[in-house]
């Protein structure tokens, strides 16, 4: 038994030997099988516009590990004069540090043929593409992912993809600069399943989870603007995504941009915090095309927008309202509330009558927003049908401004209601802003509260404002000399506008909102106007004002009664 027992140790222990050596055979014959393919490829490149090369190929068959490293695909020389030059649309060159994949079972291939993969990493990716947009695309025939398929090959499963410190530039040689800059980007998707099921999809690929982050990205958004973020993440674990700062930058100046333009043009410039998205569904993304969000935050937003109206006035352009913009948006989206904290806008303006080149500022300080039922997916009607804006502000860094927008969504004729309340202002608050676009000015007075109530929609805007204050007195400029008074047009202006309307107190004037909207006039702009005719006819005497209310009325009658319908019925769904 003992002769036996140590023959059969023998017998186990050469034939352990004789595997071993042959799993090493099977390495290298399929590292010369594979370097052999590499090389006819790069064979082949040699009629192409690039050559490939590599470092080394590694096998362990025994693990199902492969490993090539030092992979380049490079442009020859002379393809970026052929691009620059219109002849070719595009080039693209690209390295890898390595490419690993790990587990791949040749046996249950050979078995089942289903591909199983445990990992593929790309470790250390850089590319960079450069494009002619004037040259047209070629049309090729577009390739069918089920060929893939076959009865070789009925599926592949790869419970990992992983790409580590992937840097990527974008080039347009028209412009000669930048158009996409991304630094280190991280991507890890798992589960990922190609078969006959997913090659139906929109995208052939099914996968479980995503997680993505990018330290920087810079983005040449227009002629005009550059977009940069920092530390974006993606993960859909926990269904969150996150950027640290997000910052639209103007590339010129208030005044390069008026020499740029050649007409009235909105300049912005936008430095956010952090932005935040809790709640997306990313299953809803991929498989019905349909975004859905919780929540969106937004920290410390810092806005600045200008406008030049000296600048000629901008060619006819029909201007939809938001509740317009919001429907024809083309993918469906829900998001239930959007939150912004410690807000600062700043709305500069040069007036078109007056000789100043300096912009009016109109400031909103420590501003908080809140946006609730957020929708143009017609499903979600019946539980939300208006979209909900709560903004509070500090008013020129002076005064408590509440504001509060209802917006149903699919009114057809984009009917939408808005109050707001303002606290006491010293109305010098004003001369800043008044002086610069009317030449008017505030000599003294207390503007002791404001509110104001109207409906609006496509053709115009109805309603009320309560302006209470006390002991105003107005200064009318020279357009001939802005620092002279205009004293007869002053006597005028003193005696025939009120300098007390007190609510409460005999002889208070309600301002009455009248306005019929013109077609290029944006959402902003239809709000300040509507506004400012109340304002206006708070201070005109009473009697004229009660004739144009009846006149408004008159010529307004059935929007009216419509807009106190609806008004009606938002109130009832508030």
């Amino acid at each position: 038994m003992r002769k036996i027992y140590k023959i059969l140790l023998i017998v186990f222990g050469i034939l352990l030997i004789v595997l071993s050596i042959a799993v090493h055979k099977i390495d290298s014959l399929l590292e010369t099988v594979v370097r052999q393919e590499l090389d006819k490829m790069i064979e082949r490149t040699d009629s192409s516009f690039y050559y490939f090369e590599y470092q080394d190929v590694d096998f362990h068959v025994w693990d199902g590990d492969i490993e090539i490293s030092g992979v380049k695909i490079l442009p020859k020389n002379g393809m970026r004069d052929s691009v620059d030059a219109g002849v070719l649309r595009s080039i693209v060159s690209a390295s890898f540090q390595t490419i690993s994949v790990k587990g791949l079972s040749f046996w249950k291939y050979y078995k089942t043929k289903h591909i199983l993969i445990d990992e593929i990493i790309i470790l250390e990716p850089e590319m960079v593409l450069t494009l002619n947009p004037n040259v047209k695309k070629v049309k090729r025939k577009a390739f069918n992912p089920a060929k893939l398929l076959s009865p070789k090959l009925k599926s592949i499963y790869v419970e990992n993809i992983e790409f580590q410190n992937l840097n990527f530039e974008l080039n347009n040689v028209l412009r000669k600069n930048l158009m996409l800059k991304i630094d280190s980007l991280n991507l890890g998707v798992g589960d990922v399943v190609f078969d006959s099921l997913s090659i139906k999809k929109k995208v052939p690929l099914l996968f479980s989870q995503i997680y993505l982050s990018v330290q920087k990205l810079a983005v040449n958004i227009s002629e005009y603007y550059m977009l940069k973020t920092n530390n974006f993440v993606l993960d859909s674990r926990k269904n969150l995504m996150q950027v640290d700062s997000i910052r639209i930058i103007p590339k010129y100046s208030q005044r390069e941009f008026d020499q740029k333009i050649p007409y009235e043009k909105g300049w912005i410039k936008i430095d956010m915090g952090q932005f935040r998205i809790e709640g997306f569904n990313i299953d809803s993304i991929r498989e019905k095309q349909k975004i859905y969000l919780q929540k969106i935050y937004l920290n410390n937003p810092n806005i600045i927008t200008y406008k030049n109206k000296k600048l000629k006035d901008p060619p006819y352009k029909y201007q939809e309202l938001i509740s317009q913009v919001i429907r024809e948006i083309p993918v469906d989206f829900k998001v239930d509330t959007l939150i912004a904290k410690n807000a600062f806008i700043r709305i500069q303006n040069i007036g078109d009558r007056v000789p100043q080149t300096l912009p009016a500022n109109i400031d909103f300080k420590s501003g908080y927003i809140k946006i609730t039922g957020i929708t143009n997916d017609s499903t979600f009607v019946k539980d939300k049908p208006i979209i909900n804006v709560a903004f509070y502000s500090r008013f020129m860094g002076a005064a408590d401004l509440n504001v509060h927008l209802s917006l149903p969504v699919f009114h057809a004729n984009n009917y939408f209601t808005v109050d707001a309340k303002l606290s006491e202002l010293n109305g010098q608050v004003m001369n800043e802003l008044l002086n610069r676009l009317l030449l008017l000015s505030i000599k003294s007075g207390t503007i002791l509260s404001t509110e104001l109530e109207f409906a609006a929609d496509n053709d115009s805007a109805y309603g009320f404002i309560d302006l209470s204050y006390r002991d105003l007195k107005l200064d009318m400029k020279s357009t001939d000399d802005p620092q002279k008074s205009v004293v007869f047009v002053n006597a005028l202006l003193n005696t025939v506008a009120k300098n007390n309307n007190i609510k409460g107190q005999a002889g208070f004037s309600r301002g009455f909102i009248a306005y019929k909207r013109k077609p290029t006039d944006k959402f902003f702009k239809y709000l300040w106007k509507a506004v400012q005719t109340g304002i206006i006819n708070t201070l005109l005497p009473a009697k004229a004002v009660k004739e144009q209310s009846k006149q408004f009325k008159k010529d307004n009658k059935k929007g009216i009664k419509q807009d106190k319908k609806d008004n009606k019925q938002a109130n009832k769904n508030k």
